[in-house]
């Protein structure tokens, strides 16, 4: 799957604004401009009941991510999702492992270098 980056629609769900206007910023090095900020689950559900996103990128611990992460389940399989986190890896790991619909994750600490070259891996430049 790789998405096109005139076309690609982010959702972008952090309860920390400047991580969620890093996040911008790395997305816009890439030449991708379509992206929708959440601040939580509630918001989130709601844009993802308007329209389709191409990528969710996600923080692990959100509200009550345990009951949050269901949301997940109900994403359309073409939705790819990435999971960004300051837990440890262990923790990110399993969550991959219990929802096949993650692709990645990423720890917060390891950005931007990282967190640029994952989504290098997703996206094809126009």
């Amino acid at each position: 799957f790789k998405m096109k980056t005139k076309t690609a629609k982010i959702l972008i769900v952090d309860d920390d604004i400047s991580t969620i206007n890093l996040v911008t910023a790395y997305l816009e090095i890439l030449k991708i401009k379509s992206c929708t900020p959440a601040v939580n689950f509630s918001e989130a559900k709601q844009y993802l009941q308007q329209k389709t996103f191409d990528l969710l990128i996600l923080d692990y611990k959100l509200d009550n991510h345990k009951k949050d992460l269901k949301l997940l389940l109900s994403i359309p399989p073409e939705t790819k999702i990435i999971l960004m986190s300051l837990q440890n890896e262990y923790h990110l790991k399993k969550t991959k492992q219990k929802y096949p619909q993650i692709n990645d994750y990423i720890l917060k600490e390891k950005m931007p270098e990282e967190f640029i070259s994952k989504l290098k891996t997703i996206i094809v430049y126009c």
